[in-house]
């Protein structure tokens, strides 16, 4: 190797460092900047990275590498910390975690940052997300805000387009059960001013009671619904039909599957059903959800109602 030269592992090297997966235009532009410092005299810039202004990339690739250069698992430590470091002083705040994806440990960059906080019961609402406003604020400006009990989701400026930071209160009555690792994974602790973090059995208890009562009512109200579909194919009202399949057919049919495959999480809809599912019942469900044409309505419907009775019959105590 020529003193002074780079090593022929150069130019991947920095071509992965900066170039933006599935970007042909921004590979390309990456791969001129390093040409052109290897092509220079001066050994010393055979040492150093392209810099951003030498890499000459067209409007549409810059915005891309805008959105790729967010360090998303930095970014989200500084929410986090912010928060926490925000809240915890506070007298009304008794503890605070993270949940959903990180709980299971299947954060990926378009997962949101979901933060829970246990309230004291006299505490009031606003004065809270104000602190949460405003601690957010010193990480990045909110560029907006949706109240969606019970919490409230923030979109930050520096957070790219699919970053949102979902705040949730509770109270002590109705907190335990989110401790649940069957249902919500291993939360992780933002901090807990008196062991309220701790796993209560009771709360797993009264799921399962909630979950037989649910039982208990689909075993009464299914199969007497689907009239509300049939009469709606039979009338000709094909955005009712498939309204109504959706409504009284396979929503229920997901909770009896749920139920049947993935008890402990058998009221959680829709989310997370590809995990959830054992993978040919998914598909088998993946092809009854996607009504191709209006004349196949009824034949999607025949097909979930036979499931669903039989799933009754498999649920049902002995």
């Amino acid at each position: 190797m020529v003193p002074g030269r780079p090593s022929p592992d150069y130019g991947a090297c920095w071509y992965n460092e900066f170039a933006a997966p599935g970007d042909e235009t921004h590979g390309e532009a990456v791969r001129d900047a390093i040409q052109t410092l290897l092509d220079r005299d001066d050994p010393g810039t055979h040492l150093r990275a392209p810099t951003r202004h030498e890499i000459k990339v067209p409007l549409a690739s810059q915005t891309k590498e805008a959105i790729v250069d967010i360090d998303d698992s930095t970014l989200r430590e500084r929410i986090t910390n912010a928060l926490s470091n925000a809240l915890q002083p506070l007298p009304y705040v008794l503890a605070g975690w993270e949940g959903g994806s990180i709980a299971f440990d299947l954060v990926d960059e378009y997962s949101d940052i979901d933060l829970n906080f246990l309230l004291d019961e006299a505490a009031a609402v606003d004065p809270f997300y104000a602190a949460v406003a405003s601690a957010l604020e010193t990480v990045s400006p909110i560029v907006a805000s949706h109240c969606e009990p019970p919490g409230r989701y923030f979109k930050l400026l520096e957070g790219g387009d699919f970053l949102l930071v979902d705040v949730c209160i509770f109270r002590r009555a109705t907190y335990k059960e989110l401790l649940d690792i069957e249902r919500h994974g291993k939360v992780r602790p933002l901090f807990d001013k008196g062991q309220w973090l701790r796993s209560d059995h009771a709360a797993t208890a009264s799921q399962v009671v909630r979950r037989a009562d649910r039982l208990d009512d689909l075993g009464a109200w299914f199969s007497v619904s689907q009239n509300f579909v049939r009469k709606a194919i039979v009338r000709g009202h094909e955005v009712e039909a498939l309204a109504a399949l959706w409504g009284y057919t396979l929503k229920p049919l997901v909770e009896l599957l749920r139920m049947r495959y993935c008890p402990a999480r058998w009221d959680f809809g829709m989310r997370y059903l590809q995990r959830d599912l054992p993978a040919s019942v998914y598909d088998q469900l993946h092809d009854l959800m996607f009504v191709e044409k209006s004349d196949d309505i009824a034949e999607h419907l025949s097909k979930a109602t036979a499931w669903g009775e039989r799933l009754l019959r498999e649920l049902k105590p002995e």
